[in-house]
């Protein structure tokens, strides 16, 4: 017995030695593996990209290999003439493969601007960036990226799942026996399929995105922005205000005249109107006062003399 238990220890160090090596060894192989999968997986920082905006005359360089970033840009460039060189950007955009996706352009204001979005080919982001600031004076440059790997490999895994099941209810649904059993699996699988292209243009709408970076170029004749908060405040600015002002107070004084000119006759005609009917109803109106029985110089005068040989009011004989 006591032999076979020194075998028996003997054993069971020599199980938990192979263990703890297996263990050990599995444990570098996922830390080794984990590394690799961050390195793959992890946020990528690209240069000249920072999200919240590169400095001016920076890139995004060259895209990492195997991941899914959403490139979007904003440039801002100083021009002499904001029309020829909106034409110019439109030219040089689509010799670089890309196109324009929506525009405002205003000519009409003291200071003419357009604002131009061009969708490019992600891989020949830096040519088109370079393409806008040839029209004039690059004066800012702003570039944003967005790993957008874990949606594109969510969708691509969910996608596949719905497949196999669409599959497996296209199985059912051919053995089915009763009418019952039937209308369920082709309800099942209608809901399948509305989620399976619910997801498909997920996935297209985000492979756009990917495929296509988006570019934003502001064309301006002077060195700030139309509308932005550096425009020039000075004496000169006030002024220029001060006139419009003026103006707009001239034009709608002279709007109001020409407006109200019309009803002029009508307006005098009522006035006078009024005019006559007002003496009218003065004269109508007027009462002659009463004079007084009491002289002006105040004196009482005599009494009142007997009429028909009676007697006055005091009783006295006339």
């Amino acid at each position: 017995m006591p032999t076979r238990f020194c075998i028996t220890m003997s054993g069971v160090r020599t199980g938990a030695f192979a263990v703890g090596l297996m263990l050990s060894l599995f444990v570098a192989c996922g830390d080794d593996a984990g590394s690799e999968q961050s390195a793959t997986l992890g946020t990528v920082e690209v240069p000249g990209a920072v999200t919240g905006g590169a400095p001016p005359g920076e890139d995004v360089g060259d895209l990492p290999e195997g991941r899914a970033i959403i490139v979007t840009g904003v440039v801002s460039v100083r021009v002499d003439d904001v029309r020829q060189a909106a034409d110019a950007v439109r030219q040089q955009i689509r010799t670089v493969g890309g196109y324009l996706a929506a525009s405002d352009i205003a000519l009409d204001s003291d200071r003419p601007s357009a604002y131009l979005t061009f969708r490019v080919p992600a891989e020949r982001y830096d040519e088109a960036v370079a393409a806008a600031g040839a029209a004039g004076t690059l004066l800012s440059q702003r570039a944003n990226t967005e790993d957008v790997t874990a949606q594109v490999v969510d969708l691509e895994a969910r996608g596949a799942a719905l497949e196999i099941s669409i599959e497996r209810l296209n199985t059912f649904l051919s053995r089915a026996e009763n009418v019952e059993d039937l209308a369920r699996l082709e309800t099942e699988l209608t809901d399948r399929e509305t989620a399976l292209e619910q997801l498909r243009a997920q996935q297209r709408g985000l492979d756009d995105q990917v495929s296509y970076a988006t570019l934003e170029v502001q064309l301006t004749t002077s060195g700030v922005p139309a509308g932005s908060a550096d425009d020039d405040r000075g004496f000169t600015f006030g002024f220029d205000r001060g006139v419009d002002a003026v103006r707009g107070l001239a034009t709608a004084a002279t709007t109001v005249i020409g407006f109200s000119l019309p009803f002029a006759p009508v307006a005098v005609a009522l006035v006078l109107l009024l005019f006559a009917a007002r003496r009218i109803l003065r004269r109508s109106t007027r009462v002659v006062e009463p004079t007084s029985a009491t002289p002006p110089d105040g004196s009482v005068g005599d009494p009142p003399a007997a009429v028909d040989g009676r007697p006055d009011v005091d009783g006295s004989p006339a």
